[in-house]
């Protein structure tokens, strides 16, 4: 995911992937961003194979958690990875993309 800042706030995209074998399922994923004043959680619904969404938060992003509660049945193959929250700045990569593959 990356952020830059946009309209007094900062836009956050996320790449979700759905890597398995059969079909492709169409589902809510939920987004959850930190930020120094708390976590919002997004709903992002997903239904193609490579889908980008982007989330607009009021600060600076430190971390972003994918299906936080573990909701979907998936296989994990790229951990996200929080930013220093003391240097978040343009176009700052928060971490490694999420894959998952659905099974």
């Amino acid at each position: 995911s990356t952020s830059v800042p946009a309209g007094g706030g900062y836009d956050v995209t996320v790449l979700l992937e759905q890597l398995q074998a059969g079909p492709l399922f169409w589902m809510p994923v939920d987004v959850a961003i930190m930020t120094g004043s708390g976590t919002q959680t997004f709903v992002a619904w997903d239904s193609l194979a490579t889908q980008n969404f982007t989330f607009h938060v009021a600060q600076a992003p430190l971390s972003v958690a994918i299906d936080p509660n573990e909701w979907i049945l998936r296989t994990v193959t790229g951990p996200l990875v929080a930013v220093d929250p003391a240097t978040p700045a343009t176009g700052l990569a928060l971490g490694a993309i999420l894959f998952y593959s659905l099974t």
